[in-house]
Parts: structure tokens; C-alpha cells; sequence
């Protein structure tokens, strides 16, 4: 549903878990339909539904994997998802 597996396809029917394609990750945000997780490295991923900015990115479109979040300014530590 909007793409939060994070899966790099939109099926509902995903019963057995997999992998995603990012290393290295020191904690996890969910949001309704949006997940943010952080890396060890201080950079930031996002994927899911972001047609309202929910991922802090210029598209306004839904990711279906992980996608970089800009972040200027330092290491992201923590994020929360609303």
C-alpha cells in the first residue's frame, strides 16, 4: 500500500519478508503509509506515499524503494514520522 514495503513494486499480497536495498541502518520511523529509516552514517531514506511532502523530497510522488533524503547541516541522529 503506497509503496511502504519498500520493494520497488506496489503488490499488497507480500506474505514473505524481504530485504530491502539499504545497509547500515541504526533506527526506523513509520508513518501511516511512509517509513524514514537513518543510516549509521548520519544520512537519511524515505519510501512510500509522499504526494504531500511527507519524505522532505522535490518529487511529489509515491517511492517504491528507498530514496535519498536531503539533508543539509549535519548528521540526522533521529526522525519521526506523523
Amino acid at each position: 500500500m503506497f509503496e511502504r514495503l519498500g520493494m520497488e513494486c506496489s503488490s499488497l499480497k507480500q506474505k514473505i519478508p524481504r530485504k530491502i536495498n539499504i545497509s547500515n541502518v541504526a533506527s526506523v520511523a513509520l508513518g501511516f503509509y511512509h517509513v524514514v529509516a537513518v543510516l549509521t552514517s548520519g544520512e537519511m531514506y524515505g519510501w512510500g506515499h509522499a504526494l504531500n511532502g511527507q519524505l522532505g523530497i522535490k518529487k511529489n510522488t509515491n517511492q517504491v524503494g528507498p530514496t535519498k533524503i536531503p539533508f543539509e547541516g549535519g548528521s540526522v541522529v533521529q526522525v519521526a514520522c506523523g
